[in-house]
């Protein structure tokens, strides 16, 4: 006798936001524990995905374990997912140089995260924007977090004054992990960075790409002002955009010596990010022209000439 494979549901589920499973969900049931029409889209991806290796039979009894093991956990509001979404499409926007796409990703995240009047929700996403442009070398003060200093939360606050390379040494554990090396290194290491602004020091302006944003003038060191070099940090670092950040917050510290600067120089070009790309290699034949180093300024040069002209990258 010929059976049909069992399954959750009598047709595929529609793959809409507003699809919802053809089955009846059985009366026994309660609202809390029924899934929700997003985790039968999972599971009967999940299932489509396991069918080839298992056999549909099996698939189908591991997507109903699925169901039961999923429906307990409370679903992720809505809001959430669309400001995380949003900003991480905006990030990659910036760092591809797609400044209309990034502003219009980043505006979109914010009003999601809006949606919960939370100071904190809402710092997170303009927080995001700002390291993203830390990871460009493109500093200046992250006006949209000041209204919302008093009400968020410290992690927050930890985050906006690490970005300004200005950490308290009460802030490291409140930083995400990957940075918390950073930020205790600069307190160990640059003393004038606690909390307040660096010592000044022979100033040069900055090359890099245009962003409408303030611009800075920041020491341009052959060497790290210290005897300790924090290029490593940024080595053990598994993710691009976390090692850009976090030199992006040395340089601004006073602290882009010619291995952080190289560092930042790599992640950017593993990545094909050109914004940061075309930054980190205007500093580095920045440094390479002060140490009088023609032959590294002469293959720097050759690089920033394959990339697309600056104007472009607005």
């Amino acid at each position: 006798m010929n059976r049909r494979p069992f399954s959750p549901v009598s047709r595929p589920v529609d793959h809409t936001l507003s699809g919802t499973p053809t089955r009846p969900v059985s009366p026994a049931m309660t609202h809390a524990t029924r899934p929700t029409p997003r985790t039968l889209r999972l599971v009967m991806r999940l299932r489509a995905g396991l069918a080839g290796r298992l056999g549909h039979q099996l698939a189908a009894l591991v997507a109903v374990a699925l169901v039961g093991a999923c429906s307990n956990a409370p679903p992720v509001p809505d809001w959430q997912l669309n400001a995380r979404d949003a900003t991480q499409r905006g990030t990659v926007a910036y760092l591809e140089g797609r400044s209309r796409v990034a502003d219009a990703e980043f505006a979109r995240a914010r009003r999601e995260a809006a949606r919960s009047a939370r100071a904190d929700a809402v710092a997170r996403v303009e927080l995001a924007h700002c390291a993203a442009q830390a990871a460009a070398l493109v500093f200046g003060p992250c006006d949209a977090v000041t209204p919302l200093q008093a009400d968020m939360g410290l992690p927050q606050q930890a985050y906006w004054r690490y970005l300004a390379g200005r950490p308290l040494a009460s802030d490291v554990p409140a930083l995400p992990v990957a940075q918390q090396p950073v930020a205790q290194w600069l307190l160990t290491h640059t003393p004038s960075v606690s909390g307040s602004p660096r010592a000044a020091g022979s100033e040069v302006e900055r090359f890099g790409v245009g962003s409408g944003h303030e611009r800075k003038t920041l020491n341009l060191p052959t060497a790290a002002h210290s005897g300790a070099d924090p290029s490593s940090l940024l080595s053990a670092m598994a993710d691009p955009l976390s090692r850009l950040v976090a030199g992006g917050v040395l340089v601004q510290a006073g602290q882009g010596s010619p291995a952080v600067v190289a560092a930042g120089v790599q992640a950017a070009s593993d990545q094909g990010w050109t914004r940061p790309l075309l930054a980190w290699l205007g500093w580095q034949l920045r440094q390479a022209q002060a140490a009088g180093d023609a032959e590294q300024a002469r293959r720097t040069q050759a690089r920033i000439d394959l990339l697309a002209p600056p104007e472009k990258i607005k």
